[in-house]
């Protein structure tokens, strides 16, 4: 029995080897297994981090800088670099002058004050007009910068700036050119047809041109212009301000004589000649366009009329 039993227990004993052995095993190869995957999953995390964090410019040291490392940043491309500004020229700054600052009759009162201070009967006699040399052309357009006093000619100027650079400084140089000097013609003309027997100097047909043509540049630009009615306003004040002073000199002979149909003329010009030759920034249809081709013919009829009936009287009083 003591056989037997030592024998049982033996058999006990080894299954529980047998079990426990077993079951060590298996945890050995789970936990092997366990750690295998761990292992991997750290090392994966290892190199993607150190791909991230570590730059792709070398570290280089410096011992004399203020921090122990510095990058290195990249070189700029040269086509980063912003472009250098070309250097301004004499010719850049006479182009800016001529397209964009009014000048046309700032050098216009410039000359008609030099004229005014010398002061010779020589340029008197060679560009007054007269109605008795209209083969000169030249005096269609002289005769402006001649005056008779100083208010004469200061109230010229000043008009003439006062009215002309906005115009000039919106419409361009050369339409304001013509209108002005268009007018004076046209004033010249009216004075040689209606008073033949006048001397014709001053600038005041050009000046009504100038004045009368704000009136088509105001309605064609109306939508867009600055200061429309005040504008207005002064081409009325101005307007009222002269036939007051014409009155007075009619009423008064003993003062200058007023070429009155130079007046007239001058201003009709500067509303057709503004019709004709000003630009609007919205109207540009066909209609606009017959309208400013009619204004032109209207203002080439009546020089040519004008100038033929001239002609035809000078030459008749000759005889």
């Amino acid at each position: 029995d003591e056989e037997e039993e030592k024998e049982e227990e033996g058999r006990k004993s080894k299954k529980n080897s047998i079990s426990y052995g077993g079951d060590g095993q298996k945890a050995g190869k789970r936990m092997s297994i366990v750690a295998a995957l761990m292992s991997s999953t750290f090392s994966n995390k290892e190199t993607k981090n150190s791909q991230i964090d570590t730059p792709e410019t070398p570290i280089h040291s410096h011992s004399d800088a203020p921090c122990s490392h510095l990058i290195n940043m990249p070189e700029k491309d040269e086509g980063d670099e912003l472009p250098h500004p070309e250097p301004v020229t004499a010719s850049d700054i006479w182009k800016h002058m001529r397209n964009y600052i009014p000048w046309i009759l700032a050098v216009t009162s410039v000359i008609q004050i030099c004229l005014f201070v010398l002061d010779r009967d020589e340029f008197f006699r060679l560009l007054v007009f007269s109605p008795h040399r209209i083969l000169e052309i030249w005096r269609f357009l002289s005769y402006t910068l001649l005056h008779q006093n100083a208010i004469h000619l200061a109230l010229n100027v000043a008009i003439q700036i006062f009215l002309g650079i906005p115009l000039e400084y919106e419409q361009g140089h050369w339409r304001v050119f013509v209108v002005y000097f268009g007018g004076a013609v046209a004033g010249a003309l009216g004075t040689s047809v209606f008073e033949p027997s006048i001397l014709l100097i001053g600038a005041s047909a050009g000046i009504y041109s100038i004045l009368m043509s704000h009136i088509p540049h105001t309605v064609i630009n109306f939508k867009n212009i600055r200061y429309r009615f005040y504008r207005i306003i002064c081409v009325i004040i101005l307007c009222t301000s002269d036939i007051i002073y014409t009155l007075i000199h009619v009423t008064y002979g003993d003062l200058p004589k007023i070429g009155i149909s130079a007046h007239i003329l001058g201003a009709l010009s500067g509303l057709v000649l503004g019709t004709a030759l000003f630009q609007s920034a919205t109207q540009r249809d066909s209609k606009f366009k017959r309208i400013q081709l009619a204004a032109g013919a209207i203002y080439l009829t009546w020089l040519l009329s004008s100038f033929t009936i001239s002609l035809v009287g000078s030459h008749v009083s000759r005889m």
